[in-house]
């Protein structure tokens, strides 16, 4: 599965084995007495051509690799070891894969796309707080290559269900709920209206005894 992911990141490649030049065929293509000719040099290019290639998408699969395994301390142990260090994507999942099944892996991300669709805001928590939240989690599963979570739809979704949930912002997220045109940036911009106001009134009820209590 996760070679599967890799594909459609485009960069399952990078698993390959490292090109190396075939040194037979070069010296063939060389000239008398070794001198380069056409031939060798259009050889050398293309060599040279195919090792950045891979080089490019060995460093983008280690990344994501590194990305699933984050949130997995005996896999950071793994990838964080000396030995480890200078190990290309292929032979980092090989080092990975003596220790756990590849499944394990895949499964970080779908435990993280879980947490995500769970995410409740705390009794004391402002909404500004929350909304940060949703907004971390859907990063790090952009950066997992999750690209279809989007703000308009599931950060939304989430933000209002979990609204739903809370008494102090239920009416609010009814509001919410009957605009189904609205977007993400159109629904904070609601929320965070309504969490100035309230810290406001909040920060007045104190004046308002003293107030009181001086007549």
């Amino acid at each position: 599965m996760f070679i599967a992911y890799l594909n459609t990141k485009n960069c399952s490649d990078g698993l390959k084995e490292k090109p190396k030049l075939k040194a037979r065929v070069y010296k063939m293509l060389l000239g008398e007495g070794g001198t380069p000719t056409a031939g060798s040099k259009a050889y050398k290019e293309l060599f040279r051509k195919r090792l950045v290639s891979w080089q490019k998408k060995d460093r983008k699969a280690y990344g994501y690799l590194v990305k699933a395994c984050e949130s997995n301390e005996s896999a950071m142990e793994v990838i964080l070891d000396e030995d480890n260090a200078d190990l290309p994507a292929k032979d980092l999942l090989e080092a990975l894969e003596t220790r756990f099944y590849q499944g394990d892996i895949v499964g970080v991300v779908q435990a993280k796309l879980a947490a995500f669709h769970t995410l409740a805001i705390d009794s004391k928590e402002t909404v500004e707080r929350f909304i940060n939240r949703i907004l971390a989690a859907r990063r790090e599963l952009v950066e997992l290559g999750c690209d279809y979570v989007s703000k308009d739809v599931h950060c939304l979704g989430r933000l209002k269900e979990a609204l739903l949930l809370d008494e102090r912002f239920k009416a609010t997220a009814l509001t919410l709920q009957v605009n189904p045109q609205m977007t993400w940036d159109e629904g904070v911009r609601v929320l965070t209206a309504l969490d100035a106001s309230s810290t406001k009134r909040e920060a007045n009820v104190p004046v308002a005894a003293a107030a009181v209590a001086t007549t």
